[in-house]
């Protein structure tokens, strides 16, 4: 649903507006930021080894074969990576330019590393 439809609570953004267009930014976002993050011991709401631990997730919802299993394992991991929770909503742009996977292009380290990953 183009106007939200749930999507807010599930993944626990402030508003619609905040998964950018189309809707599958957020999560990107969150997919690419997550190799930066990929440490073996476990910092803040990341378990240690985040992306072999969420790929297993994806893994086991995709077996699953349910919608609503895969939705929430992509909320569980999008949650983990950006900060959101029931409690705290993830805002708008909170990373890059229109969340632009890897913050974009720039003249940083984190711009420069997003780049040549």
């Amino acid at each position: 649903d183009p106007r939200g439809g749930g999507w807010e609570e599930r993944f626990h953004v402030c508003d619609i507006e905040a998964m950018g267009s189309p809707r599958s930014d957020f999560f990107a976002y969150a997919v690419e930021g997550l190799a930066q993050a990929d440490y073996p011991s476990a910092r803040g709401a990341l378990p240690a080894n985040p992306v072999r631990h969420f790929c297993a997730e994806f893994v086991e919802a995709a077996r699953a074969g349910s919608t609503e299993a895969m939705l929430d394992a992509a909320a569980a991991f999008t949650d983990a990576a950006l900060g959101g929770s029931a409690a705290h909503c993830v805002t708008r742009n909170l990373g890059g330019p229109s969340n632009t996977p890897g913050d974009g292009p720039g003249d940083s380290a984190w711009g420069y590393q997003s780049c040549t990953e």
